[in-house]
């Protein structure tokens, strides 16, 4: 059973390895798809039916020349949506804030 530090454990490892396949020029995306359907992934890469699949990560290289892939979203600036306080006293203090994106 996964407890919320396994959870956390999970979402640190996922976030590293995009980091270091960004680094090596490998692109990646989060793929809840195989997490939400895992029957069709444990059948293609013959995963027992005892084991269970909890983060999809595809990792590759883009074509460029799908649409999907020279799409870009703008972004905020990190201070529209992000405090960070540094006092001596209290040590630092991180909050986030919540944000509109594109008018939502």
């Amino acid at each position: 059973m996964l407890s919320a530090w396994s959870i956390y454990d999970l979402g640190a490892f996922g976030q590293t390895l995009m980091l270091v396949a960004t680094a090596r020029k490998i692109d990646s995306i989060p793929a809840w798809k195989s997490v939400k359907y895992p029957s069709v992934v444990k059948n293609i890469m013959q995963i027992p039916d005892d084991k269970q699949l909890i983060m999809g990560i595809a990792l590759g290289y883009r074509n460029q020349a799908t649409k999907i892939n020279v799409f870009y979203t703008e972004r905020s600036e990190v201070d529209k949506f992000l405090t960070y306080r540094d006092d001596p006293k209290r040590g630092c203090d991180i909050s986030l804030q919540k944000t509109v994106v594109n008018g939502l």
